[in-house]
């Protein structure tokens, strides 16, 4: 049910809702939203919603199952808000971002992230913690993401452009990460930014 409210699989797709979890979610299958490689999409396609945890409960995958391809939600879009939930997910190792492959003006907050498997592999950069590519108009307020142990490719992906990603209180602890980001594909990396923190979390 999860997937069917809110999983994008095409580029023209748009899925609004309110969702308020009434307990926890674990994927029994591979998940694999879209993986969109073109130009910066609309940001009124995709998922719009509101997804809320109510601060206790916790969507994360069954052994042997990962999130694949262009995560959880495939395509992030306008107005969209994912909230006060927790995440441990094992995400193959070349997904394009455990959230999504792009996120557009949309909010993360008060979300904590445990990953059991990471996407590792640069690929020329385009491999995100979060988002593979567009994700700059994205805002992320009091988000962790606990990698330990795990050497990040990027964290928020590439094309940021000039409309830099919002953070404020966002932690990083994982082994290294290559960059936090890139403004253009291939261009310059991001060497910081305001309300980020990486901390080296060896183990």
């Amino acid at each position: 049910q999860f997937n069917d409210y809110t999983l994008i699989t095409d580029e023209n797709t748009t899925k609004f809702g309110y969702y308020r979890l009434a307990n926890d979610i674990i994927f029994t299958n591979n998940v694999a939203g879209v993986q969109s490689y073109g130009s910066d999409m609309s940001k009124d396609i995709g998922f719009r919603g509101t997804i809320d945890g109510q601060g206790k409960y916790t969507i994360s995958t069954a052994a042997g199952k990962y999130v694949t391809g262009g995560g959880i939600f495939g395509l992030i879009g306008s107005g969209a808000v994912i909230k006060d939930v927790k995440f441990n997910v094992a995400v193959w190792e070349s997904a394009m971002g455990m959230f999504g492959s792009q996120g557009h003006n949309a909010t993360i907050q008060n979300v904590e992230i445990t990953f059991t498997a990471a996407p590792t592999v640069e690929k020329g950069g385009h491999y995100g913690a979060f988002f593979a590519r567009f994700s700059g108009t994205m805002n992320y307020k009091n988000v962790a993401l606990n990698a330990a142990g795990f050497d990040l490719a990027t964290v928020f992906g590439v094309n940021l452009e000039k409309n830099m990603t919002k953070c404020e209180n966002v932690v990083v602890n994982a082994k290294s990460i290559v960059v936090i980001g890139y403004g253009t594909w291939g261009g310059e990396p991001m060497t910081s930014l305001t309300g980020f923190t990486f901390n080296e979390t060896l183990a």
